[in-house]
């Protein structure tokens, strides 16, 4: 099939811009701890978790809005030319938290509390 060269074409480029206030923040945050043995270094950024997660209890974070993407414990080597040698066991912990609206970014925010109250409201409100 061929195209007529003579029927009329309308050929349209564009581009736009549309600002906005943002309404959420996603935090990736991750915790890590090296220790001698695997079970302390586990148990150390298990500890951090537990206190992350209270802090998020206490800013009024939604347990929705919040979840453990990954926990991993690694043995960690240091490499010279003498050969390898361990470092030690690194534990890694990995959080996803969404943060909904400036009620709750405040919560997490350095400085004094601002009209809204910090904490007071929360995430949830």
């Amino acid at each position: 099939m061929q195209l007529d060269q003579t029927t009329p074409t309308i050929t349209v480029l564009g581009s736009a811009v549309v600002r906005g206030e943002p309404d959420e923040a996603v935090l990736s945050i991750t915790l890590t701890v090296l220790e001698d043995a695997a079970g302390a270094a586990l148990s150390d950024v298990s500890e951090r978790s537990n206190a992350l997660i209270a802090l998020l209890d206490e800013a009024g974070v939604p347990k929705a809005d919040r979840s453990t993407t990954g926990v991993t414990v690694d043995e960690e080597w240091d490499h010279t030319e003498q050969g390898r040698r361990s470092l030690g066991h690194r534990a890694t912990a990995r959080l996803s938290v969404r943060l909904a609206g400036p009620a709750c970014w405040e919560a997490f925010s350095p400085g004094p509390p601002r009209s809204s109250g910090r904490g007071s409201k929360g995430c949830a409100g």
